[in-house]
């Protein structure tokens, strides 16, 4: 074998590594553009804090859980749409890079657990994510 040989396996084999590493693990190759976490989950007041960085998905949804035996008071932003199941559901669009706060006032304390979900479709893959957000 000669010099050029050796280095065309040598770029071969780092080129499969990467197209691998990228295939397989996805979501270690590259940051989320949307993260979430809880501000405030105790008490009557739940603060949902939306990350969005560049490049922005065109629209997210947003789904928080609560139980059902929890009463709502208000939310902010307006949602798309509230079940007595204890389902709150946003649309966002128009997104910008930045934070975005989400507020859900109940009548009491809390009662039980809350868990987010943020649906959205990456704009650089294509591919439709989902970001679970529990405190």
């Amino acid at each position: 074998m000669n010099k050029t040989t050796d280095n065309r396996y040598l770029i071969s084999a780092v080129f499969f590594t990467l197209t691998c590493f990228y295939g397989f693990f996805p979501t270690v190759a590259q940051a989320s553009s949307v993260t979430g976490r809880y501000l405030s989950h105790t008490g009557p007041t739940i603060v949902l804090e939306i990350s969005i960085s560049k490049p922005t998905p065109s629209s997210i949804i947003v789904e928080q859980s609560i139980a059902k035996s929890n009463t709502i008071q208000s939310v902010s932003p307006n949602p798309k749409k509230v079940t007595k199941n204890g389902q709150i559901k946003w649309l966002l669009t128009n997104l910008r890079p930045g934070k975005q706060r989400l507020t859900t006032q109940l009548s009491g304390q809390l009662n039980g657990n809350v868990r987010g979900v943020l649906r959205y479709r990456d704009p650089d893959s294509g591919q439709f994510t989902e970001v679970i957000i529990t405190p």
